[in-house]
């Protein structure tokens, strides 16, 4: 895709464009071919409206629904799009919005009896783990920054608490940083990050010129 497309707009350290990976084995997994698009408006939405439609484009899917919405009407108007979604009999929704707006998804979904999967934020992992929906016979999924479930335990038996998503990568790229200023000798900073691969807690890290990191993929979990 083209440098606009390749949006250096980032969730943890991981860049938006590189969710189309898992997205195309996620609409493979579930048998998807009409694929239903709803974000909040802006560059968060296009980013991920970007690489969706790739997504979609290179699984021979139909993206029979493209919707924006704002952050403030996104609970009312995502209930009257999934109205829209199965009256087109999309078979597949990916969405990024709020926990108010994952919420209104998945109960209008339930009362319409509509069962699609659905790909979306961990505002949706959210939503049900405070018991504000049930997933019932949905079929929900986040997508997310891939972590280390070795750091997670450490960083639990350190601190007496679950990380948040930017732990990991926020110890990983100090200590990446550190070592750098250390051993890098007469390069430059920018140079010797980008010479190799550099050690992370659990897995090494690859840049590339523009200091994008190109190997941190992102994983899709079952929400239950």
């Amino acid at each position: 895709g083209s440098d606009q497309d390749k949006t250096h707009l980032i969730h943890g350290v991981s860049p938006i464009y590189q969710i189309q990976t898992p997205t195309e084995k996620w609409l493979k997994d579930n048998k998807v071919t009409n694929l239903a698009i709803l974000t909040v408006d802006g560059t968060w939405g296009v980013a991920h409206t970007n690489a969706w439609t790739k997504a979609a484009q290179n699984s021979g899917v139909v993206v029979g629904m493209k919707e924006q919405f704002t952050y403030t009407d996104e609970a009312t108007i995502l209930s009257t799009l999934i109205v829209k979604a199965k009256s087109k009999k999309v078979d597949g929704i990916v969405w990024t919005g709020t926990e108010a707006g994952a919420i209104a998804l998945v109960k209008k979904m339930q009362e319409l009896n509509y069962n699609v999967p659905v790909l979306g934020t961990n505002y949706l992992k959210v939503a049900v783990d405070e018991k504000k929906i049930e997933v019932k016979n949905n079929n929900l999924s986040m997508i997310e920054s891939a972590r280390s479930d070795e750091f997670n335990k450490k960083y639990e038996q350190a601190y007496g608490k679950t990380p948040n998503k930017y732990a990991e990568s926020s110890y990983d790229l100090t200590m990446i940083v550190a070592r750098a200023e250390l051993a890098k000798g007469s390069v430059n900073t920018h140079d010797y990050l980008v010479s190799k691969e550099q050690k992370g807690f659990a897995k090494n890290y690859v840049f590339d010129q523009k200091g994008d990191i190109t190997n941190l993929y992102w994983s899709v979990t079952a929400i239950k």
